[in-house]
Formats: C-alpha cells, structure tokens, sequence
C-alpha cells in the first residue's frame, strides 16, 4: 500500500481541491441564505401568518371528475294521496306517521263543519227548484191544451154559430121581401095602407143588414180571430216551454250542486288506495329556522296537496341539487354512487329540471337544478327521507399532469404556476383542463418533476398582483384616465391573498360564499317613513311572505335586530358579502368547496 506524503504534489492537489470544494461550498450556502432571506423578506411582505414556501412535486395520476352534494332519500314510484276537498280543508285526524296500512283503511279525515252546512242549504234550494220544474210543467200542458182546445173546439163552435146566425138572417130577409111583396099587391087593390107598406120595406132592408153582419161576422171569425187567437196560445205555450226549460236547466244545476257537495263531504273521510307504509309529505322547508312540517292534525291544506304517500320501498332514490355552473356537465345515465348511513350504493343520473328551484329570500341569486339519481337494484333497509351524500362520475382522465389547485393562481388573462428553479421562482402561464375540486389536469404549462410552490399567494408577490401592465394600458383605452378604485392588499388571508376579488382555497385565498343580504340595508331600502323599522306596508313583496315570523315582539315591526336574527337562524349570517379565509389562509394544500366546473378556483 502506497503512502501519501503531505508534502508530495498529489497532497497538495488533493489540499486545493478541498479548498476550492469549501470555497465552492460556500458560495452555495451565500446563495441560498440571500434566496431565503429574499424569499422570506417577501413573505412578511405578504402576510406575517405564513409558516414558508410549500411546495408539490408535478407528477401523473388518473383523475375523476366529480360532483357531490347531499341529497334526500324517497321512492321512485310513490301513491300520492291528496286532498280532493274543493278549496282545501282542515285535518281533523290523521293517521300515525310511519303505520303499515291495508288498502282502504281510513287514514285523513277533514273538518267537514263548512261543506255540512253548505249541503243542508243546497238541499233547501234543490226543493225549491223541483217544485218550480213541476210548475213550469203544468203550465206548459194548460197551454198545449189551450191550443187544442181553441182549434178544435171553441174556434168550430164560433163557425158554426156565425153560419146559423147567417141562416136565420136569410130567413128573416126572404120573409121579410114575401111580405112586402104581399103589401104591394093589397096596397094596389086597396086593402093596404101606404104606411104599412113603407113599414114592410123597411124590414126588408133591415133583414138584409142583419144578413151581411152575420156574414162578415164569419169572414172575421176566419180570416182573423182564428189565426190571431191560434198565435196568442202558441206563444203561451212557447213561453210555458222556455219557462220549463229554464226550471229544468235550474234544477240540473242545483242537483248538480247538491251532488257535488254529497261528494266533497264523502271526500272529508280518505281511505288507503293500497297497501304500504304512510309517509308524511312534508316539505319541510326551512322558515326563519323553523322546520314546523306542513302535514299535522290541524293544518289547513289547499286542493290538490299532497298529505300522505305510500312509497315503494323496492325503487328507491335520491333528490339532490346541483349548482348551475355544473348543470353543463351532468347527463342523464351518468354513473353515481350514493351513501346512505355509511352504506355505498350504485346508481345513476335519472333526470334534471330544466328549471331551477325556487329561490328563498335568503338566498341571493343561487341557482340550483334538482337532479334524480336512481339507486340500482331493489335495496333494503332505506326509508323515504334519510339523508344521503351524493357522488356523480362526470369524467374519468387517465395519467394526466395534476397540480393541486391551490397551486395555481388565476389573473385576468389566464392561470399561473410558479415553479422553483435553480434561478429561483420562475412564473409560467398555464393551459388548464378539467378539475375535481383538488386537483386540475395541466395541458401545457409544466411537466412532469417539476416542483411548482403550493401557497403562491402567501408568499410571492407576483402571484398577487391581479392587473399587469399591458392590461392597465388596455382598460386606459377603453375606460379612459379616470380614477379608480383600488383593492385593500393590507393584512393576512382573505383580503391580501384574493388579490381584490374572492376565491375559494387554502393559503391566502378567502372562501366563496353565496352573497346574503344585509339586515341594516333591507331595512334602509324600505324604510318609507325613515323610524328605521318596517311596517308590513312598508315591506318587500319577498319579505312580506316572512314578516309576521321576523316579527318576534308582534309589535307590527320588524327592527334590524329582528331581521338579522331571522336571517342569522337561516345560516344567513349578520350581513351579506363574501367571507375572507382565516389567517394565513388556512393550511396549504387544503382542498376548496370551489365548484369543479370552475377551474377558476384553483386560484387559491
């Protein structure tokens, strides 16, 4: 073995190289003390609750791309039974919630007070009716028989009297004229007197006047006394007919009336149309904090409301919604998996509205679809209303490039990472693709190895200025040199680290919130009279619907106390606007509730 002297040449090689290694050594550890003393002095630039630079390293993974949300358990195929009282009712009994019943057991009875005393009237009105049919009835046959009796008995006895009286005026006048001629002929002769004959001549005449009345007395008698009397009978009898006619309708109508109300107090008394298990249909829609159901015994209900259900517990599934920047990406046949009580179950999209549900007062402008997913199979155990959590399966990426999205920073004209390089941090621009609320597939941008800074926000600047410069020359030209508002880049979390605008996220990024509106400015905006407190006169249409619950005190006022109680009940918080993360911005890498259909929340 050969020995190495100190003072040979490769000694002294050897001495220089170590010198030259300490003094390259060195220099490496100046270069990383002055890049962590920069690095640091910008992070207590950015915000004092920061703990330092985490990082990720980029790699591949398969990705699924997800929706969840809760839901509420019912059947596929449900018996709805419903009120059929015209106008509503009142439930006088109901039966237990829950209860096996058989096919036509009695399970809701309605007050039946109002239809009761409603059908003892029609009753009443109906005999009234029935007794003017009959009248109108025996009427109409007095003017058929008025006819008839008129043509074919009084108007020939008219004629046959006017042809006697016609006879006997011939007769008087032809005795009249023998007479006179007979006075003639005793007058010539010496026999008669002039008197008597001019009297025997004017019986004559009067005969013969006595002959053309009786004869224009039947003229008359047939050319019009007939036809006019035959008229006046006919419309007797016309208006007898109009007159029963009428009555009859009446009647119809009041026995209709009378039946229906026989019915709606049959309908008072609701029998099971099948065997099952009754369940309430309560919507159990949230009121100022209030969960009072709608379905109890004494609740008033409107026609057509549905009380009871008797579901098919073989079909099940589950109601969820879904906000409205997924809609796009949710179609019918979609694979999902749900989880009822801890237990997973298989199913898959069955339909969404096209409309979204109705809005509450509290909830801003929230758009959200109801969805329906089956359960596959015939599952066993469940029971219409239990919650469950809700996974739909909208993509599957396979061996994609991820990054965490709190990892990625969103500006107005695009995304960035930021990725440590031996250089230090080096900012590079972003093509994303599909994100499932934790991690986003990067099409371009970085590669595979690189190590990219988790919390950027927290801890470079450059992630938190939101308007570069060319942006500011460009909103010059369109907007002109006026001045502008600037966003408060003071303090820790939400405000700093949303860089003006608030995001969903982990380190420095605030949490997105659905916007509620402010007590103290609903009260400003509808205070008329300014005793800053509302009337129910004074209150919004919206409003007005929750007035006497807001109304705790019942003094006809709601002050702001009152309405940010109600609202704070809700979950609607003292006041509106968006809710900055806590300080420091919670824990890096912490995944966000920023919907998947919005790569925009990887800005975190």
């Amino acid at each position: 073995m050969q020995t190495v002297q100190p003072t040979s040449p490769r000694f002294r090689n050897s001495g220089r190289s170590r010198i030259a290694t300490f003094v390259v050594l060195l220099i490496v550890v100046g270069a990383a003390a002055w890049g962590g003393w920069h690095l640091w002095g910008n992070v207590g630039n950015a915000d004092e609750g920061n703990r330092g630079v985490q990082t990720h390293t980029v790699g591949r993974a398969d990705m699924l791309l997800t929706v969840t949300d809760d839901g509420t358990l019912q059947s596929a195929a449900n018996i709805d039974v419903k009120c059929e009282v015209a106008g509503g009712g009142t439930i006088l009994w109901l039966v237990q919630d829950g209860k096996n019943v058989e096919a036509g057991e009695k399970v809701i009875e309605f007050d039946p007070a109002a239809i009761t005393d409603q059908l003892n009237l029609q009753k009443s009105v109906f005999e009234k009716a029935t007794a003017l049919k009959i009248q109108a009835e025996q009427n109409l046959a007095a003017a058929e028989i008025a006819v008839r009796e008129y043509k074919e008995g009084t108007y020939l006895q008219s004629v046959q009297t006017a042809d006697s009286a016609i006879q006997i005026a011939q007769q008087n006048l032809s005795s009249a004229q023998n007479t006179y001629e007979f006075t003639q002929r005793m007058v010539r002769k010496g026999f008669a007197t002039q008197l008597q004959l001019d009297a025997d001549q004017f019986a004559v005449q009067r005969a013969q006047l006595d002959l053309d009345a009786a004869i224009t007395t039947k003229r008359v008698l047939q050319d019009f006394t007939y036809e006019k009397t035959v008229k006046q009978l006919e419309a007797t009898r016309e208006a007898a007919e109009a007159q029963l006619r009428a009555e009859t309708a009446t009647l119809s109508n009041e026995e209709t009336h009378l039946r229906h109300l026989e019915l709606q107090l049959s309908k008072c008394t609701v029998v099971a149309p099948a065997a099952g298990m009754v369940v309430y249909a309560n919507d159990n829609r949230s009121r100022w904090g209030s969960s009072e159901p709608d379905i109890y015994e004494g609740a008033v209900v409107r026609d057509r409301q549905s009380i009871l259900r008797l579901p098919d517990l073989k079909s099940m599934q589950v109601k969820t919604t879904v906000h409205e920047s997924k809609v796009d990406q949710i179609r019918a046949g979609m694979p999902a998996r749900v989880v009822i009580q801890g237990r997973p179950f298989t199913g898959h999209v069955v339909s969404m509205a096209n409309q979204p549900e109705s809005q509450s007062f509290m909830s801003a402008n929230v758009k959200e679809y109801a969805t329906l997913v089956a359960i596959d199979g015939s599952p066993t155990g469940l029971r219409p209303g239990m919650t469950a959590e809700v996974t739909i399966l909208i993509a599957e990426v396979k061996s994609a490039v991820t990054l965490p999205v709190t990892a990625v920073v969103e500006k107005r004209d695009g995304y960035y990472g930021y990725v440590q390089t031996p250089t230090g941090i080096e900012e590079r621009k972003l093509k994303i693709g599909l994100t499932n609320d934790t991690y986003l597939v990067v099409e371009d941008g970085v590669k595979e190895g690189d190590v990219v800074v988790r919390n950027p926000r927290a801890v470079v600047p450059a992630a938190r200025e939101e308007v570069s410069l060319s942006e500011r020359t460009a909103s010059r030209d369109q907007f002109g040199e006026g001045q502008t508002a600037q966003a408060d880049n003071g303090g820790s979390g939400g405000r700093e680290g949303g860089g003006g605008r608030q995001e969903a996220g982990g380190e420095g990024g605030g949490e997105r919130r659905r916007e509620r509106p402010n007590p103290a400015q609903l009260i400003k905006q509808s205070d008329t009279n300014g005793d800053g407190k509302l009337s129910k006169d004074e209150a919004a249409e919206p409003l007005k619907t929750y007035f006497d619950m807001a109304d705790t005190d019942k003094d006809g006022f709601i002050t702001t106390a009152e309405l940010a109680a109600g609202m704070k009940a809700m979950g609607g918080g003292g006041g509106g606007g968006q809710r900055s993360g806590g300080e420091g911005g919670g824990r890096g890498g912490e995944t966000s509730g920023q919907p998947a259909a919005q790569p925009a929340g990887a800005a975190q």
